[in-house]
């Protein structure tokens, strides 16, 4: 935890290092208190024997946020951070201010439960995905122009087991259907999304929307996925001004 100020969880994508969201966390324990969650086989959490637990990591987290926030706080969430924190508002777990979610994945559509499950096959046949799964990350112009970020990107994502992300993607593509369930998201909800997102494309933000009782949506004109390293500025100054709303109320614009 880095900073003071109002708690903010942050939770890392699928496959993602903590250490790649250090800007981030940085930027905002400016004026908030930060809590960077490292999930088993992530940087400082060891793996686990066993299928990952969606349920039991929530309970573990909720635990943990009794005792480090017990006044409140707001999640931050990566990709399929973004999904962990939506599941656990939407089931009463965690009961957050409001959520961030960059690159959101606020349900799993068919299409990336299928793409979930052609990783998992590839992961544990030993194949070398992730310079692939890299060049889907980030747009062809921003590759061009940073190649150091992709490639270490590349370099954090080779350090992570694979069998912890192959097992991580089977819990959530077992997950059952259920964008209907969006609306029992109390909480208000802050979604930004790149409009070449390859990953969690723009037309599930969209549906979600829908079903969202208090969401707002920003789609970043010719952005990838990663609109932390993409969008960079902007994208932190939006995060801290979804974050102050939340601080206030989230008063209905």
């Amino acid at each position: 935890s880095v900073g003071r100020g109002g708690d903010v969880v942050v939770l890392h994508g699928i496959p993602q290092a903590p250490d790649d969201l250090d800007g981030l966390v940085n930027r905002l324990a400016r004026r908030w208190r930060v809590h960077l969650v490292h999930l088993p086989g992530y940087g400082r959490e060891p793996a686990r024997v066993g299928p990952h637990d969606l349920d039991c990591i929530e309970q573990e987290l909720l635990a943990q946020l009794q005792t480090l926030a017990p006044a409140g706080y707001s999640v931050v969430g990566i990709s399929g951070g973004s999904y962990r924190a939506f599941r656990s508002a939407r089931r009463g777990t965690l009961e957050p201010r409001g959520i961030v979610a960059l690159g959101p994945l606020p349900m799993v559509v068919q299409a990336q439960r299928e793409a979930f499950r052609e990783a998992i096959g590839a992961l544990r046949a030993g194949l070398e995905i992730w310079p692939a799964v890299v060049d889907g990350l980030f747009t062809e112009a921003f590759a061009r122009s940073n190649p150091s970020v992709p490639g270490r990107y590349l370099a954090q994502l080779r350090d992570i087991r694979a069998e912890t992300v192959a097992l991580e993607l089977e819990a959530i593509a077992s997950e059952p259907d259920g964008v209907e369930r969006l609306r029992e998201v109390s909480c208000p909800v802050y979604m930004r999304v790149g409009e070449r997102d390859q990953s969690t494309p723009p037309s599930s933000a969209v549906q979600a929307l829908e079903w969202l009782p208090r969401a707002r949506l920003d789609v970043v004109a010719n952005a990838g996925h990663l609109l932390h390293h993409e969008d960079q500025d902007a994208t932190l100054e939006a995060v801290e001004r979804a974050l102050t709303w939340f601080e206030r109320g989230a008063p209905k614009s």
